[in-house]
């Protein structure tokens, strides 16, 4: 037995679906301010895709002083239910190319440039260890990643390194990174010295940094970072696996003599909709 559907009510469909389509709408309207910062309109069209591709908001939160990161500009990670999460430092990180900078390392992620799985032999499982462990990815993977999409930044009128070169610049000027430099021995100056030849646009800064570190004696450091940043520019990664493997020849070069470091087969792992890749990089011991 058929059962017709009264004309009225076919009617109120019609007139709700729209309503129901326009408020759909309204959720994935491109946000203009994040962290209280209004954003250009490129920002808002990476920030737009950066929701889109993990079908998540981007969640904002603050860098606390506890954290052990108070001394970054930003950082950012993808939580285990997939919402990607940028954290702002609220002294001098609430700028749009720190926010920039954070969501770009989301598009790579999207890409599959990996985040690494440290593996060390059980004796090394110590907290002092996996601190340094995370400090390299600070010092040594980092810099390589932004050296891929700084260019591509720059080239639509933000710097995403502009917070990093101002603070640099000011540590220069009041003598404090003079004072820095005293203490740092030969491989702390040639990961500084990496870090600023990948990531640093302005050249008469880089050549003030030289002639610093040359007026403190520290061109072994120089030498050596300039080493390690020319594995970089000499390779050019332009994808996932050419990156982590420009990342393993810096490292064994890094620890050349004392670990070798080697790549396993990549992994992922499933955070909500994002799949994450994983690199394992083993270190080991050369004793």
């Amino acid at each position: 037995m058929a059962f017709l559907v009264p004309a009225f009510t076919i009617l109120l469909f019609l007139f709700i679906l729209p309503i129901y389509y326009l408020n759909t709408q309204e959720k994935r309207k491109t946000r203009n301010v994040l962290f209280g910062v209004t954003l250009s309109h490129k920002a808002k069209s990476l920030l737009a895709e950066v929701e889109q591709i993990f079908d998540k908001e981007v969640r904002e939160e603050w860098l606390k002083e506890d954290d052990g990161l108070a001394s970054m500009s930003g950082n950012s990670k993808v939580d285990d239910d997939g919402v990607p999460i940028i954290w702002i430092n609220p002294a001098y990180g609430r700028k749009i190319d720190v926010i920039v900078h954070e969501l770009y390392h989301f598009k790579l992620r999207a890409q599959g440039y990996p985040v690494i799985q440290w593996l060390y032999p059980k004796y090394m499982d110590a907290e002092a260890n996996g601190a340094i462990l995370n400090q390299l990815n600070q010092q040594m993977y980092d810099p390589i990643l932004h050296y891929i999409f700084y260019h591509e930044a720059r080239a639509w009128g933000i710097d995403p390194g502009e917070t990093f070169e101002g603070r640099t610049k000011r540590a220069l000027e009041d003598n404090s990174l003079a004072t820095i430099f005293t203490n740092m021995d030969k491989e702390a100056i040639g990961l500084y010295y990496f870090k600023i030849r990948l990531e640093v646009n302005d050249p008469v800064l880089l050549q003030l940094l030289e002639k610093l570190l040359e007026r403190k004696q520290k061109q072994s450091g120089i030498e050596f970072g300039k080493r390690l940043s020319q594995i970089v520019i000499g390779s050019n990664p332009q994808s996932p696996e050419q990156d982590i493997k420009t990342l393993v020849d810096c490292l064994n070069a890094l620890y050349e003599g004392k670990f070798h470091f080697k790549l396993h087969s990549w992994k992922f792992r499933q955070l909500g909709k994002h799949r994450q890749q994983l690199a394992p990089i083993e270190m080991q011991p050369l004793w």
